[in-house]
Order: structure tokens, then C-alpha cells, then sequence
């Protein structure tokens, strides 16, 4: 399986709504500001409002509208979870998985309607580990970055 990117180069998949700073050159934590690294694409959209913190508000280091631009990666299905494995250890662990997220979204995640969370993903990778299972058998359909829980499919 390739290893998905550490960080997400393009801004398209934020809302034109989403608020963004001017990207100020004493700002301490531009580099690493998702707002001020989105502001050239969301204003480049030419939409008709542009939410833009105040470029003359006091810049300080605890910045109540910083944004970590790193992205977290979550799974997405697991239609081919049990894939390789033997019937009876496939069985065990599907019943751990419906006992721990419960039956509606076990099978949200099972058909793509929920990603699966990085505490999750570290709760399946336990139930191989205590199934005696290698966790490199673990196979999630996609790995998908996604900017500070900003998806819809990360709500239970």
C-alpha cells in the first residue's frame, strides 16, 4: 500500500466561507497556519465574500484562529478488512468492531459513509494484536487527509 502524503497542497476542498488570515510576515505561526496558507487560494476564487481576519489585530503566540495546516488521516472502509484472513479469526474481530462502534456505524464505515478516526484505526489495529494478527494485514479501502475534523464523515 503507498504512503499517502504528510501534507495537502491544494485548498480546494475548504469551503469559500472558511475564514482565513492575511498573510502577515511577523505572524509567529504563518508556516504553519492552515488559514494563512489558504488566503491566496480562497481569495483567488473571486467569490463574492471573503471572511479575512483583521490583518490589525495584536499578534500573539496563543492564536485563538490558528489552524495546524498538517492534516490527519483517517480511513475510509473496510470492505476488505477480513480479506485475509481465516473465517473464525474474521468472525472474532467483526463481533469486537460491531461491540465497539456499535451496529449503525460499524456498517456506516463498512459502506463509506463515515471515515475511520486515527483513535479507531488504533482500536482495530489492537483487535489484530490481540487476535495474534500481524497489523500490516490490516487493509482500509483509502487513507484520506483531512484539515482539523473539517468533514462531515467524521461525525458519528
Amino acid at each position: 500500500m503507498p504512503q499517502p502524503a504528510t501534507t495537502i497542497t491544494g485548498f480546494e476542498s475548504l469551503d469559500s466561507d472558511f475564514m482565513v488570515c492575511y498573510p502577515r510576515t511577523d505572524c509567529p505561526q504563518r508556516a504553519r497556519c492552515l488559514r494563512a496558507s489558504a488566503y491566496e487560494s480562497i481569495v483567488a476564487r473571486k467569490c463574492a465574500r471573503v471572511i479575512i481576519t483583521n490583518p490589525a489585530t495584536e499578534i500573539i503566540p496563543s492564536c485563538p484562529n490558528f489552524l495546524d495546516q498538517k492534516p490527519v488521516f483517517y480511513a475510509h472502509g473496510i470492505t476488505h478488512l477480513y480479506s485475509r484472513l481465516p473465517y473464525d479469526v474474521a468472525r472474532g474481530i467483526k463481533r469486537e468492531l460491531l461491540s465497539y462502534f456499535g451496529k449503525n456505524s460499524y456498517y456506516r464505515i463498512h459502506r463509506k459513509e463515515r471515515y475511520i478516526t486515527v483513535q479507531e484505526q488504533n482500536y482495530i489495529r489492537h483487535c489484530f494484536i490481540a487476535a495474534g494478527l500481524d497489523p500490516q494485514l490490516i487493509c482500509y479501502d483509502a487513507m484520506i487527509p483531512v484539515f482539523q475534523s473539517m468533514s462531515p464523515m467524521i461525525r458519528k
